[in-house]
């Protein structure tokens, strides 16, 4: 079994200014959107914690359920889901095993990160490649 969320941050007004936003997320999710100076990095919070909550209500799960690991990322005994937002863009995931999920912005592939984290192989595929940006941002979501 698994779900697949989505969210646009472009249908979402900046929290800031629409402050019954943040009803939509628990206490802890609202101080992490409001901590963020751009508009659009409140609004990925914003949906980041909109599906999480959605995870757990459908699980009849409360976000008092939730811990935080080392690295913040919010996780609940027995239940296996990810976050991920770039762009314009907030996804989630749920299974009934081990998860995780990637989203990235198709555009300026940071290329010096291939040549200290990739395989050799990984880096001539990026290198020979017509869109090094698709082929980098392709193997790393991969990872």
């Amino acid at each position: 079994m698994q779900k697949l969320y989505r969210i646009n941050i472009n249908h979402f007004e900046d929290p800031l200014k629409n402050e019954r936003l943040l009803d939509l997320v628990g206490i802890r999710r609202r101080e992490k959107v409001i901590r963020y100076r751009m508009p659009d990095d409140r609004k990925r919070s914003l949906g980041a914690g909109i599906i999480i909550r959605k995870i757990l209500d459908e699980n009849g799960l409360t976000e008092s359920c939730l811990r935080y690991s080392d690295n913040e990322k919010p996780v609940v005994d027995g239940l296996f889901f990810n976050v991920s937002h770039a762009g314009d863009y907030v996804v989630g995931v749920l299974s009934d095993c081990e998860v995780g999920c990637d989203i990235e912005k198709n555009a300026n592939a940071p290329l010096e990160v291939a040549e200290h984290y990739f395989y050799h192989s990984e880096l001539a595929y990026i290198k020979a490649a017509e869109d090094k940006d698709k082929a980098f941002f392709t193997l790393w979501t991969l990872k």
